[in-house]
């Protein structure tokens, strides 16, 4: 309902009461998280995506969106201060690694852990450093894109045969 009257604000207030009495309801943590994004309130946001992290641990998707969520403002709209966007990267990061840990085939997360690798060499000044972090990136984008073509010539098996 407020949603649709455009009252951000008070649909936080609404699920941020409802949480008092249901604490562990992942969904209005969810809400939350997203009604925060949509305001611009990258910080509060994150909060509330690593809260879900947190409530549904042994879910690799929970870690996945968090490091999506990280790249996103890294990429889109980043910090001025080098230490905040890279303390950003490096949460992204450990976000993407713990849902590869867990689910090793998730090419999606390894996409974007890739791209926070590259994120990572940018604010890098060490060309050493620098060429590292790239070098990892392609190393995780082509264990990615490996996992693609196995899927791919697994579903052309199975709808051949």
């Amino acid at each position: 309902m407020y949603l649709n009257a455009n009252r951000t604000s008070q649909a936080i207030d609404f699920f941020r009461n409802y949480l008092q009495t249901h604490p562990g309801d992942l969904e209005a943590v969810k809400s939350i998280a997203t009604l925060y994004a949509k305001q611009g309130n990258f910080n509060e946001s994150l909060n509330w995506y690593e809260k879900i992290t947190l409530l549904d641990s042994k879910n690799p998707e929970s870690y996945y969106v968090y490091g999506v969520v990280c790249y996103e403002k890294v990429a889109k709209n980043p910090p001025a201060d080098v230490a905040e966007k890279l303390s950003i990267i490096q949460k992204g990061e450990g976000a993407l690694q713990k849902a590869i840990q867990m689910k090793p085939d998730y090419f999606e997360a390894m996409a974007y852990l890739n791209l926070l690798y590259r994120q990572q060499a940018v604010t890098e000044t060490d060309p050493v450093k620098q060429q590292a972090l790239v070098a990892e990136a392609d190393k995780i984008r082509n264990q990615a894109v490996e996992i693609i073509r196995k899927k791919k010539a697994a579903a052309a098996g199975h709808s051949q045969s």
